[in-house]
């Protein structure tokens, strides 16, 4: 049973990483880092000292949007501000590293962290929600979206596929196959509902850099909808798919179709 203490530190947890990433936003990206840095070193300490196996591996789960921060919000800063390929290169290589060390030192298998293709016709009727919702992120951000400057179509497909891959493959890996799986096994299969509220809050924050309360509101219940076909299926295939197809349709397709209109 989860206890008033556990419940309350995981709401500071929120706030602290809530905290991080509107001064990120909104006043000074250096000290929103540090933020991260000093919240994600703490995990990893606690974590150790933890007995209790899974929630040691709940909390050092917990470590990774941090990390994904810390690179993303750094890397622009030092350099490459107009490689936008090398920057996802950079950003999720290294976040793709540590998500496998994780699974590795957990001793998480395939199937745990949902790389599996059960239910493969049910994953691609989930692929294809990502059309509506990148067509709804698209406009509710379009004023923020930039058409890519390229019409070469090589280009534009290295583009796609990073974005499926990176966008899509990664941060599911992360917050479906590794966060939500150690949370619903944290919190236990009988309190779900928490654990998708508050993975979906995490993976909302995230997004707090756009600036929109309205996409804010969206990416939550997109968030909710990613948790429950990973808890149904225990496949991050469809939800992968669908992230990426969301992305694809922001940042490539649906650009360039407005900017021609």
């Amino acid at each position: 049973m989860t206890s008033n203490k556990t419940i309350a530190g995981l709401i500071l947890y929120l706030l602290v990483l809530g905290i991080a990433e509107l001064s990120i936003a909104y006043y000074s990206p250096v000290l929103g880092i540090v933020i991260h840095l000093i919240l994600m070193f703490f995990l990893i300490y606690y974590s150790s000292m933890v007995e209790n196996k899974e929630k040691s591996n709940f909390l050092m789960a917990l470590a990774l949007p941090s990390l994904l921060r810390i690179i993303s919000t750094s890397i622009p800063l030092i350099v490459f501000a107009n490689t936008a390929v090398i920057q996802f290169f950079i950003i999720y290589i290294p976040l793709l590293v540590a998500a496998f060390l994780l699974i590795r030192s957990q001793n998480l298998t395939k199937a745990d962290v949902g790389f599996t293709t059960k239910k493969f016709y049910l994953q691609l009727i989930i692929g294809a929600t990502g059309l509506s919702f990148g067509l709804i992120e698209f406009f509710i951000l379009k004023e923020e979206i930039l058409p890519l400057v390229t019409i070469n179509f090589a280009e534009i497909l290295i583009y796609a596929v990073i974005l499926m891959i990176f966008t899509g493959l990664t941060e599911e890996l992360i917050f479906g196959g590794i966060i939500l799986s150690r949370t619903d096994v944290f919190f236990g299969r009988d309190k779900r509902l928490y654990s998708l509220i508050f993975v979906s809050v995490i993976f909302m924050l995230l997004h707090a850099g756009w600036k929109s309360v309205t996409d804010l509101i969206f990416v939550f219940f997109a968030g909710v909808f990613y948790g429950i076909m990973f808890l149904r299926t225990k496949s991050i295939v469809g939800i992968s798919i669908s992230h990426g197809i969301t992305n694809i349709m922001l940042f490539i397709i649906l650009p360039a179709t407005y900017s021609l209109g």
